[in-house]
């Protein structure tokens, strides 16, 4: 895989190019909260929007039938001196029974013929790849995080 030192912000907001008419549409209002001075990471660009894509359209979907349909997409500095990225939304949440399962080939929550449940899975293998960790916060009913940890770039 080649890889490059990336600045995670632009890779957001690169992202959310390829996606916000399509969130919008959905009547999805998008908002950032990106932090400045982040360190760069060493990875693919390409690979890590598809991650980024995946979560973001993932949010709007689950987001169908909510009366606030909001997506957040925030960065920040960790501890470690790397970078953590947050997708948010105001869905109803990951039901108890399915959160534990999420990251595994073919889970999916969606009605038939509207996704492999292949996303996550995938955006896993590649957040790994990339030497990060990729996990899922919920609050039912009031919607889902979805947080990747990246490594600084050496």
């Amino acid at each position: 895989m080649e890889r490059e030192r990336l600045a995670v912000n632009e890779g957001v907001n690169g992202t959310l190019q390829l996606c916000r008419h399509t969130l919008q549409m959905g009547g999805v209002k998008v908002e950032t909260a990106l932090a400045e001075g982040l360190p760069p990471v060493l990875g693919n660009g390409n690979q890590l929007r598809q991650v980024l894509l995946n979560l973001m359209l993932n949010a709007g979907q689950a987001m169908e039938r909510s009366a606030v349909r909001r997506l957040t997409v925030s960065t920040a500095g960790t501890a470690g001196a790397g970078v953590e990225l947050r997708v948010a939304d105001t869905g109803p949440g990951i039901a108890p029974e399915v959160k534990d399962l999420l990251f595994r080939p073919f889970i999916t929550t969606k009605r038939r013929g509207q996704g492999t449940g292949l996303g996550l899975s995938v955006s896993r293998s590649i957040v790994e790849a990339h030497g990060g960790t990729i996990r899922a916060e919920n609050t039912p009913g009031q919607g889902a995080t979805f947080v990747v940890s990246l490594p600084p770039a050496a």
